[in-house]
């Protein structure tokens, strides 16, 4: 039961970051922001859970808000939470086998977190992403996405 509560805790302590970052991260509201939708896959196989998260790369000259999407079966898109500016990114990818049980609430980790630069365009996308067999390696077995 301890390792539910933190694992709970990491996940709303990572979404109140997400969410500050993206609050106060250098754009705000006036800031136009761009729906990035499309498919994650792993070893060729959608994901069927996780989070794919877009950080604009302020050593680019990139700033605004994170944008941040949910993955369920293979699919994403961040309309639901505004979108994300365009221009260049950090990506970051995060994917489970969406087999919730007491102990692990978000199921059980397919891969480390994996992250890629993209340049996205200023304007309504659609991206794949394709997260290498290598993303497995080194993997702690029982641990919360990383």
């Amino acid at each position: 039961m301890a390792k539910l509560f933190q694992n709970l805790a990491a996940v709303t302590l990572s979404a109140a970051a997400l969410v500050s970052a993206g609050c106060g991260g250098g754009g705000g509201s006036d800031v136009e922001r761009f729906r990035v939708s499309g498919t994650v896959t792993f070893k060729g196989e959608p994901i069927p859970a996780g989070t794919v998260t877009f950080e604009p790369n302020v050593t680019k000259g990139n700033k605004g808000p994170f944008g941040y999407a949910t993955i369920t079966n293979g699919k994403f898109d961040t309309s639901s939470v505004k979108g994300t500016v365009g221009g260049p990114h950090f990506v970051r990818i995060e994917g489970t086998d969406g087999k919730v049980t007491p102990d692990k609430p978000q199921g059980s980790r397919l891969f480390n977190a994996h992250r890629v630069e993209v340049d996205l365009p200023k304007s309504n996308s659609e991206q794949k992403f394709e997260v290498p067999a290598s993303a497995a390696e080194g993997m702690q077995a029982d641990g919360p996405p990383v």
